[in-house]
């Protein structure tokens, strides 16, 4: 019971709870008071009282509404205590605090609730106004609020806002780094940076490998700077490959290294191309889902001839049309300059051209003046090549529906088509 005890325990640490007068979802008054008079029995040393009241609040039926709020508004000290116990007294906390576990999962990903919270954040120049919606965010709302937060990491013209939501982000601690680790796969380099900051303020272990990967593979001197100082940080330790490799393991075998019970989550993130994207995931596959994210980013950092198998892919299949899909808009220009050097005709798309450009590019696979096309995802959406022979992944996408989605615009119509994954 011991062990189960601590999970319990680092639960309750995991989730402050917020000292408050009026409870959403009242609680009976004599249940109020039965809980209270558990409360002052077991801080007195009078146990077989404090069990009896403790008993009779359980015995009143309370709604998982309830019994969040009565979580809530009750000082840690005394559920720790409680876990401490043992016994019929741990019984009766965890009871307590699964039926508040359900409740909260429910609040997290409270939408208004978030925007009205970073609202706050932006317009007030109350400072304890802010630091109330920070603990708030914290309390109620945790990784959830990472997706609204994270356009101020990119806005470049207020710089204000910006510290604002990266202290926030700060402030909301471990909660937030597995998106924000994702949104290291952004392209904008000036937001890549920042949530590599961010990042390296908050310390977290889980960040070290793929800051360390970043800063091995991008091509912008100061987010390699950022990523480096912000790996540092996070304590890493060796190359990325090795860093990575030893995180997939990590995950896998739910090592508390990378995977303490209070980092548990029902929601997986990935980088669409623009925003952040939750996926729900049950508690039994979350490690295996960051344990596949970590052995990907060590692909990306393991494969330095990854470009020439990619050339020799396209000569072995000779095909009319090809896409070559990268993740980032400097990826693609790399591998355009290189093909073209190499004797392909190519055409590139990615967000930085006009839409003049793009039809351009568009019409030259058509006509077959350009036989193979290196394009992001999101400036591929849309494309519609009816004799597309050759999609070649040069970089792994951490999303399904992605993967599935690229590797689709071959073979259509009862043709056949090539998706190689490199």
């Amino acid at each position: 019971m011991m062990i189960h005890s601590r999970r319990m325990l680092s639960w309750l640490l995991a989730l402050p709870a917020l000292s408050i007068s009026t409870l959403a979802a009242p609680v009976a008054q004599d249940v109020a008071e039965d809980f209270a008079e558990g409360k002052a029995a077991l801080e007195q040393g009078r146990k077989e009282d404090a069990l009896a009241a403790f008993h009779r609040v359980l015995a009143a039926d309370l709604s998982n509404d309830q019994a969040y709020e009565l979580w809530k508004s009750t000082e840690h000290e005394i559920w720790l205590q409680m876990l401490v116990e043992g016994g019929e007294f741990q019984l009766v906390a965890q009871r307590m605090m699964d039926r508040a576990r359900l409740v909260r999962a429910e609040r997290q990903n409270d939408d208004a609730a978030i925007r009205g919270l970073v609202q706050v954040l932006r317009t007030s120049e109350d400072v304890v106004e802010r630091r109330k919606a920070i603990d708030e965010l914290a309390a109620n709302h945790g990784e959830y609020a990472v997706p609204l937060l994270l356009p101020a990491l990119a806005d470049v013209a207020n710089q204000e806002w910006r510290v604002i939501a990266v202290n926030a982000l700060t402030e909301l601690g471990p909660s937030v780094v597995p998106p924000l680790i994702e949104a290291l796969e952004a392209e904008d380099s000036f937001l890549v940076r920042n949530v590599a900051l961010t990042l390296g303020y908050i310390g977290d272990p889980r960040a070290a490998g793929p800051l360390a990967a970043i800063a091995q593979t991008s091509e912008d001197g100061v987010v390699v700077k950022h990523a480096g100082d912000a790996a540092a940080k996070c304590g890493a330790t060796g190359g990325a490959l090795e860093q990575l490799l030893r995180d997939g393991e990590d995950y896998h075998y739910r090592r508390s290294s990378v995977l303490k019970p209070s980092d548990y989550s029902a929601v997986v993130w990935n980088w669409d191309g623009a925003s952040l994207v939750g996926s729900t995931v049950p508690r039994l596959l979350y490690n295996n889902e960051l344990s596949k994210k970590a052995y990907y980013r060590a692909l990306t950092v393991a494969s330095p001839d990854k470009e020439n198998a990619i050339i020799n892919v396209l000569r072995y299949y000779n095909a009319k049309n090809a896409i070559v899909f990268g993740d980032t808009r400097v990826a693609v220009n790399r591998m355009t300059q290189r093909f073209n050097n190499r004797g392909f005709s190519v055409v590139a798309l990615s967000g930085e051209l006009s839409q003049a450009e793009r039809s351009n590019a568009l019409q030259a696979l058509r006509d077959g003046r350009a036989q193979v096309c290196i394009a992001t995802d999101v400036a591929a959406r849309g494309l519609d090549l009816p004799d597309l022979e050759l999609v070649v992944h040069a970089d792994v996408r951490r999303n399904r529906e992605a993967l599935l989605h690229r590797s689709g615009r071959t073979g259509r119509a009862g043709r056949k088509g090539v998706s190689a994954l490199i």
